[in-house]
């Protein structure tokens, strides 16, 4: 298509530091073997100071469809100013969005519910369950974090940093790529 018609693809990034808790979190209640597999390569892979790349995601999408425009926003911006996206896309200049919650299911829980369900897995009980799914959800729920304190947390204060100064040089890669849609 983007042959014969002008084409742009959009997508969002978000900071990996808290991106990837939310994201192991969401994966122990769909694949929780493999996610307890891809936690400990994530880990090991960082001890190697091997750490993901948005712009790796970039070039591929680039490389693989050379006729297309990208543009990107940044999640934390769009959570905030989400009129500037839909905007973007409907050429609708007076969109007033609602506040909108966050819903339970898509909240990082705590630590103590990550540890229990890392457990759970660890014996096996995944695979005797009819419904680990909401098993999982329960657990969430019942130890939700009451603070950024009590949060799961995937990474020490020392990666988290440098998982931040990553995703702004990031930005600003895009930024110079002429790609990063300003919100």
């Amino acid at each position: 298509m983007s042959r014969k018609v002008d084409t742009t693809v959009y997508f969002s990034i978000r900071d990996f530091s808290t991106l990837l808790p939310g994201a192991y979190a969401t994966s122990l209640k769909y694949s929780p073997r493999k996610a307890l597999t891809a936690k400990a390569s994530l880990i090991d892979d960082i001890s190697c100071k091997r750490y993901p790349s948005w712009i790796d995601v970039y070039e591929r999408i680039k490389n693989f469809l050379p006729n297309v425009k990208i543009k990107i926003w940044n999640q934390e911006a769009y959570r905030h100013n989400p009129e500037i996206v839909f905007r973007e896309f409907t050429n609708i200049t007076d969109f007033k969005p609602h506040k909108i919650p966050d819903p339970l299911s898509t909240i990082t829980p705590s630590l103590k519910a990550i540890k229990i369900v890392e457990e759970n897995v660890r014996k096996g009980n995944y695979i005797k369950s009819d419904n680990w799914f909401l098993e999982v959800e329960k657990i969430f729920e019942e130890h939700q974090a009451k603070d950024l304190e009590t949060k799961f947390r995937l990474f020490d204060s020392e990666t988290t940093q440098i998982f931040k100064k990553k995703y702004q040089q990031e930005l600003s890669y895009f930024e110079a790529q002429n790609c990063l849609v300003s919100i």
